[in-house]
């Protein structure tokens, strides 16, 4: 498992790439608390798209981490376009209720209001 991170204003975006299932799941949460930790201000975005795998083990590290950040009055949010595995196991678990799901990383930000907006003067 491949964990990539991206900072942008108040927010911490992960992108994941391989299997998350319960020989990774650990190593995973563990990583994810730590980045949590560490930008102990931000939302955090998890990107899937990357996801070889998904497991219920692994499902379990974002609910974990959800928890986590709620306490502090932060947002978890992951975002799905085109990984149709990974489509299809959450919508079977119908965990629409438990996690905020996005297509993309774009439409998550400004969910969470912290895209950069730029005014234009016109004269």
């Amino acid at each position: 498992m491949i964990l990539r991170t991206k900072d942008i204003g108040s927010m911490t975006i992960i992108y994941l790439h391989g299997r998350l299932d319960l020989f990774e799941a650990e190593r995973v949460e563990e990583d994810l608390l730590e980045i949590a930790a560490s930008r102990n201000e931000n939302h955090m975005i998890i990107v899937l798209e990357g996801l070889d795998y998904l497991s219920s083990s692994g499902l379990r590290v974002f609910i974990s981490l959800k928890r986590t950040l709620n306490l502090d009055g932060r947002q978890l949010l992951l975002c799905n376009r085109g990984n149709n595995a990974v489509n299809i196991f959450l919508k079977i678990i119908n965990i629409k209720d438990m996690l905020k799901i996005f297509r993309t990383e774009e439409e998550a930000i400004r969910h969470c209001g912290c895209a950069k907006t730029r005014a234009h003067k016109i004269a």
